[in-house]
């Protein structure tokens, strides 16, 4: 019955989504769902039963659904107040599952119940405007206003219902004192997390939802007795329950519960800053009036009569807007003033109840014990995650109770703490009384066990609150912050253990170690979230990072060194250490990226060198996990980051020898593991990136002369950062063409490097940086090819594509000849075969290409040059002196889109080769390559560039096709035909060789559709190649085979394109080619294999529809 009941509600819910598409506004209800959201409430209401009198379950039909629902949940105790005292008994599953289907029915009630609500409230403006020009209300209108109630009537007999369960279940736990099993409590308590977002909040604070609440209702008790049984027993059966599933669950409903509260909030500091805006509009127009009446009274007593009327014109109109203004501004004061009274109400209501749940919460959110993370008894994962939401309720809850009344509170428990470990006799504890006494205290051991768990929760609790505590307004964690050195990390397990004199048994350094781990996460965690702070505060912040790098880190080291000896790394206590390790270096890296202004205008220069120090001897210590010491070397470079450009150079050369050693000496070692290498690896090359100036470097001053020539080194406008890269280059290039070449070491190097020229962009052509970088790059690439070589090419090629240093264009030109000629002699010895091996290095290749031609600067040197335009006979570019292959590689690479663009398969190398014809046909119109560069205004020399590119493209696609490609491109068996393909240019090659890709059935034409029919549509309407262009489509098309187009499919193409302008347009004829070639080719096939039978009947494509190979520098 239940599950009936729950598909019924369902079907409602799925009817809401169905028509949300018919609402009046997004998100809201359309017509037909609010009509049977609200005959759905009906029907579970008995039509006998009056709207104002108070309803429970057990007055309802015995055949009422809603009874069927409250009655289930009513009974989700397993033992009646008259059984014996025999001890619970575990519900069989079905009663669970029916359970867990009210639960679900109500939750759905309470959607639908929200969703109509928030109809009506939007509505209730227009309805109320209508209503006063229409007169009384119409029987509509009274007709939605009883749905309304009933729809109230019912959520009230929910609530109570509800209650009673809620009742019953804390009465179990009481009588038998254990906790309710889990599995019921999750499934009961899933209707009350969605009646907490609208219904509880709604009843709790007496709002009218969705009308007021009737005379009876507003004067029973039992409404407000049921919320108090609901609360209760989210705060004192849920939160505390030892299921973190079930504490998340408590955790969600106090914070839907609070949700309308933040909701409040939000719009109370929204209507402030409006009302602020306002304020400042009247003050500025009451002055401008009270000049523009002072001009008035200048200009009227000059004037005598004809001023005089039109100052008191002016005035006039003056004074209205005055008072417009004022009206605003008063209006906007009062609704200001009435949301600020109802906000401070609300949160007088909910104080009690969330400083209740804040006490329970703070007892639940305590570390494991050491002895259960040793014994492998907690899940740290699970447990992290229980607190993240916990930290979340903390934090807004003190919108609610404020935070200084949690710090107070937090001081108090925190003071009790740390005089247990005789911290109170040295003075440190936050609000203790100084110590008089001369000479120093020697320490006590405590009369009562130091609890460790609470001292980490005080921790929890303090960082939790400090996002809503202003920065210095309080003393409580600036004071809590100087005790952090002197906690008892290491011994707080022997505090606890050894108090009172009483005989327990004597901790394991597996727990100390565990306590010590948790207790510095805590710390670090504390520092992280205050590091804004901490970083104006000179002796603080030298204190807490002595105490990060010189105690916290140190510890978990040794605690590294000894786990990997006698421990598996997925043990419970590796994990605490790494994320203890995780914590306190990005405690570390907060730390000094802001204190990093104070150090470089206050700190002395030993002080700094003291902390760079001891963040190389974290860096280098190898029991660190790698990315946190690559996170101390970014951290060292935000200490230098402002520092003055002299002492910034110094500072960074050393910190790069000194990892530039480390690297040296694992290079040194061919025998060294993979680990030590790609560590040393990845440290040197994140301290060449890792540092950034935080100020602009002065530029030299402009001249004629040349840009790329270098400083003299004791010039002003040297960069320091390139300064040392320079000088540290030949460990650079030393690494990079080590022997053990690794795709992490490109990864790292040629992204570091890319960083250091990105960052020093106006820098870079006074130095050899980038110059040597290409260099390398080019070699290393024919050695070992990556695709963070090739990434790193199309970022230079995009950053110096359109710079006017010459030397970086002929530099950036040939790195990129060379890697593209390493990948073509690679598909020369491997054929086709490597395009399908190696698809992200062949498309990146073209790519690369692709990336030059948007860029008239670079593509005029390699297109214009005095061999890559001259198609001239196969003996002449055989490739058979590799500088041929150089003066010819742009030939090259275009016969090899040429060759491979009809049959390739792989969808990301043809849309490259799509985009490649695009780039080329698209410098027949410079404006379509142009509008990225022209914005502001034209550029001189770019658009002269531009032309000399369009003239030496044009002269490209004129040029008849080379015998080579004819030779490897047959379209039929016959002499003549042969002869007829070497008279077509190389355009019609294009379009030809765009058709048959387009009509393969093997590729998908969705991604680069557009770039071929750009490139078609340039082709075929240039005055130029218009005419050739028109004949070779209509060759191209009539060409194909006749198992892929009929007749008529290829007159109507060719006649639609003949006659299309627009790229749009010819995107849609372009995808109508494909899907007619596609699925004539399926309809042949299919009357092929049925015709042909056992003969096989399967059509073949000959001629240009089949694979080919070939050898691409022997064609050329």
């Amino acid at each position: 019955a239940v599950l009936a009941v729950q598909s019924w509600i369902s079907a409602h819910l799925a009817l809401l989504s169905v028509s949300s598409c018919q609402a009046a506004h997004p998100g809201g209800l359309s017509p037909i769902a609010a009509m049977c959201t609200r005959l759905l409430f009906r029907s579970l209401l008995p039509s006998h039963v009056s709207s104002s009198a108070p309803l429970s379950a057990s007055a309802l039909p015995s055949s009422s659904s809603l009874r069927v629902l409250l009655v289930t949940l009513q009974s989700a105790s397993s033992v009646s107040r008259d059984a014996a005292d025999a001890g619970p008994r575990r519900l069989p599953p079905e009663t669970i599952d029916g359970l867990q289907a009210a639960a679900d029915a109500v939750a759905a009630l309470a959607a639908l119940a929200t969703a109509v609500a928030n109809e009506e409230r939007e509505d209730d403006g227009a309805r109320g405007d209508m209503a006063r020009h229409q007169g009384p209300a119409t029987s509509q209108r009274e007709e939605n206003e009883e749905g309304m109630k009933c729809m109230r009537q019912i959520m009230e007999i929910i609530v109570q219902g509800y209650a009673v369960g809620c009742n019953a279940l804390q009465q179990e736990e009481r009588r038998f004192m254990a906790p309710v099993d889990a599995e019921r409590l999750q499934a009961f308590s899933a209707g009350l997390v969605e009646l907490a977002k609208e219904v509880l909040p709604a009843f709790f604070h007496g709002d009218p939802w969705p009308l007021a609440p009737s005379a009876v209702s507003a004067l029973s008790p039992s409404v407000s007795v049921s919320l108090e049984q609901i609360r209760a027993f989210a705060a004192d059966t849920l939160v505390p329950h030892p299921s973190l599933d079930v504490k998340e669950i408590g955790l969600d409903f106090h914070y839907n519960f609070l949700f309308h509260f933040m909701s409040l909030l939000s719009q109370q500091q929204e209507l402030q800053q409006n009302l602020q805006a306002l304020e400042e509009n009247f003050v500025a127009e009451q002055a401008a009036r009270q000049a523009h009446i002072s001009q008035a009274a200048d200009v009227s007593g000059a004037l005598r009569t004809t001023g005089s009327f039109s100052a008191n014109g002016d005035s006039t109109l003056d004074e209205a807007v005055g008072d417009s203004s004022a009206s605003a501004l008063a209006t906007a004061r009062r609704i200001y003033d009435a949301v600020v009274t109802e906000t401070e109400q609300r949160r007088q209501r909910l104080s009690p109840v969330y400083l209740h749940f804040l006490d329970t919460l703070m007892a639940q959110v305590g570390a494991p014990s050491a002895l259960a993370v040793v014994n492998e008894e907690v899940d740290l994962e699970r447990w992290g995650r229980f607190r993240d939401e916990a930290a979340v309720n903390l934090t807004e809850a003190t919108l609610v109770v404020g935070h200084a009344q949690i710090l107070e509170k937090t001081k108090d428990e925190l003071e009790a703490i740390l005089k247990l470990a005789s911290l109170a006799e040295t003075g440190a504890t936050p609000g203790a009384e100084a110590n008089t006494a001369g000479g120093p205290k020697t320490r006590q051991a405590p009369e009562a066990p130091l609890p460790w768990q609470r001292l980490e929760v005080c921790l929890f609790v303090l960082t939790t609150v400090a996002p809503r505590a202003p920065a210095g307004d309080d003393k409580v964690i600036p004071l809590s912050l100087e005790v952090l050195p002197r906690l008892p990390y290491e011994t707080a397990l022997d505090f606890a253990t050894g108090a009172g004199g009483n005989a327990q048994r004597k901790p394991t350094d597996e727990e100390r170690e565990a306590t010590a781990l948790f207790l510095h996460a805590a710390a670090g965690r504390f520092i992280l979230w205050t590091a804004g702070y901490i970083g104006t505060q000179k002796r603080l912040f030298a204190s807490l990072i002595q105490f990060l790098t010189c105690t916290s880190l140190p510890f978990v080291t040794k605690a590294a060194q000894r786990q990997k000896i006698g421990l598996h790394c997925d043990a419970a206590v590796c994990k605490l250490r790494e994320l203890a390790e995780e914590v306190l270096v990005e405690a570390v890296k907060a730390l000094d990226a802001s204190a990093a202004p104070m150090l470089a205008e206050e700190a002395a220069e030993e002080d700094v060198n003291l902390i760079l120090n001891s963040l190389v001897s974290l860096i280098l210590e190898e029991n660190l996990s790698i990315d946190n010491r690559a996170a101390l070397v970014l951290a060292a470079g935000a200490v230098l980051a402002p520092m003055p450009a002299d002492r910034m150079r110094i500072l960074h050369r050393q910190l790069l020898s000194s990892l530039g050693q480390n690297l040296r000496e694992v290079l040194a070692q061919p025998d060294s593991s993979s680990t030590a290498y790609g560590n040393a690896v990845k440290l040197f090359f994140s301290a060449v990136q890792g540092l950034r100036p935080s100020y602009s470097l002065p530029l030299p001053p402009y001249s004629a002369g040349d840009l790329c020539e270098p400083l003299p080194k004791d010039s002003p406008y040297r960069h320091p950062v390139l300064d040392v890269t320079q000088e540290l280059w030949e460990t650079i290039e030393e690494a990079m063409k080590n022997p053990r070449r690794q795709e992490h070491l490109y990864e790292q190097s040629t992204y570091a490097i890319v960083a250091v020229i990105l960052t020093c962009r106006a820098h870079v052509p006074r130095y050899m940086v980038l110059f040597r970088f290409l260099d390398v790059l080019a070699e290393t690439f024919a050695l070992y090819p990556t695709a963070y070589h090739l990434g790193a090419l199309r970022t230079l090629e995009g950053l110096f594509g359109s710079a006017p240093e010459e030397p970086i264009l002929a530099a950036v030109c040939d790195c990129m000849r060379r890697c593209v000629l390493a990948t073509l002699e690679r598909i020369n010895v491997e054929g086709e075969h490597y395009v399908y091996r190696q698809p992200d290095l062949v498309g990146m290749t073209v790519d690369c290409v692709n990336i030059a031609l948007l860029h008239p600067l670079l593509a005029i040197r390699f297109i214009q040059s005095p061999h890559s335009s001259d198609f001239t006979s196969q003996n002449e570019m055989t490739g058979v002196s590799q500088a041929s292959e150089s003066r010819n590689w742009f030939c090259t690479v275009a016969l090899a889109v040429l060759q491979f663009a009809p049959t390739c398969h792989h969808p990301k190398v043809l849309h490259t080769f799509m985009v490649f014809f695009s780039r080329l046909a698209g410098w027949t119109d410079p404006p379509s390559q142009l509008h990225a560069f022209d914005r502001g205004g034209s550029i001189p020399w770019l658009l002269e560039a531009a032309e000399k590119t369009q003239q030496a493209v044009l002269a490209l696609l004129v040029k008849p096709q080379p015998a080579a490609f004819s030779q490897a491109f047959p379209h039929g068996g016959k002499l003549e035909d042969a002869k007829k393909q070497g008279e077509k240019t190389y355009a019609a090659v294009v379009i030809d060789v765009i058709i048959q890709a387009l009509t393969s059935v093997h590729s998908a034409v969705q991604s680069w559709i557009g770039n071929a029919a750009q490139a078609l549509l340039l082709l075929l309407h240039h005055p130029v190649l218009a005419e050739q262009g028109r004949v070779a489509l209509e060759a191209a098309v009539m060409g194909l085979h006749p198992h892929l187009l009929s007749t008529e499919q290829r007159r109507t193409f060719l006649r639609n394109a003949l006659a299309e302008t627009s790229v749009r347009g010819f995107c849609v004829l372009c995808q109508q080619l494909a899907d007619d070639a596609n699925a004539q080719y399926q309809r042949s096939k299919f009357s092929a294999g049925v015709s042909g039978g056992s003969q096989g009947g399967e059509p073949t494509l000959s001629g240009d529809a089949t694979s080919r190979g070939g050898d691409v520098l022997s064609m050329c």
